[in-house]
Parts: C-alpha cells; sequence; structure tokens
C-alpha cells in the first residue's frame, strides 16, 4: 500500500482531531503552513523548537497520537490498531527518511509527555516526516 493510501485510511479515522498534510517536495514544510490552521511557524522556527527523532521514536509517537486524545486521553482506536497503522505508514516511506517531532513521548499507551509549543493550542503533537519525494506533517491539537 502507497502512503498516500495509508494516509487516506489514517485521516479518515482520527478526524477531526488530527490532520495530516502532505506535499511532493522534500522541503515541503513551507509549503504545509498555509494548509495548516493554526500552524504560524517557519521550518527554521520548527525546527528550533522540535527535535530529530529515530524510527522507533516516530512508530512510538504516532501510535500514542492514534491511540489517544492529547489533553482528556480519550481513546480514539485501539493501541494494537494504533500501532498497526502507525507501522504501515512509517514502512510505505521512501528511504532515506528524516523524522522530527516538537514533543517527546516515553511509551505509546501513556501518549504524549512534553512538548515545545509551535501553535498557541493548549496541547500539541506534530510529527514531521521527509522523504527524498515527500514531506509529511501530522498535526494533532487538543484544548481542554
Amino acid at each position: 500500500m502507497t502512503s498516500s493510501t495509508i494516509i487516506l485510511k489514517i485521516q479518515e479515522l482520527i478526524e477531526p482531531y488530527a490532520c495530516i498534510y502532505r506535499v511532493e517536495s522534500s522541503y515541503g514544510f513551507a509549503e504545509i503552513i498555509p494548509l495548516v490552521d493554526g500552524l504560524d511557524c517557519s521550518y527554521i522556527e520548527f525546527l528550533a523548537a522540535a527535535k530529530s527523532i529515530d524510527a522507533h521514536q516516530a512508530q512510538t509517537l504516532l501510535s500514542a497520537i492514534l491511540h489517544q486524545t492529547l489533553a482528556y486521553h480519550a481513546v480514539i482506536m485501539p493501541i494494537e490498531q494504533a500501532r498497526s497503522l502507525a507501522h504501515e505508514f512509517l514502512s510505505s516511506l521512501d528511504e532515506p527518511v528524516k523524522f522530527y517531532s516538537n514533543c517527546f513521548c516515553d511509551d505509546d499507551v501513556s501518549g504524549v509527555g512534553s512538548w515545545n509549543p509551535v501553535t498557541d493550542s493548549t496541547f500539541e503533537a506534530l510529527l514531521y516526516c521527509e522523504t527524498t519525494n515527500n514531506s509529511i506533517l501530522f498535526f494533532a491539537v487538543d484544548e481542554d
């Protein structure tokens, strides 16, 4: 399955809680920004708040985002399904891939632990994936 197909599958399950943005460009963050309500930072500002993470950390973070909401930890989907979808998506990306996130997650069941804000939302989690041909942003925000 292609990453586009998997993105559509995931998006149907997580809307309106989170959104996924994809552009065909290896440096598409600047192209994604105007598409995202509430994201008013540049690529440089995002990278200053974010950190580079490895594939395992991206798997854990994406599973946590798909599993439950940020503010009250309401279950969006069972953890097994979240892990499966996260794995399916990450496996579909063209190598090499770089991952960046503004948040930190120790495990996918406890959820996102802390973050460096890049929006005005009370809670947020961003996972940015950059491949040779695509830029993809998972964007989840929540309020209490």
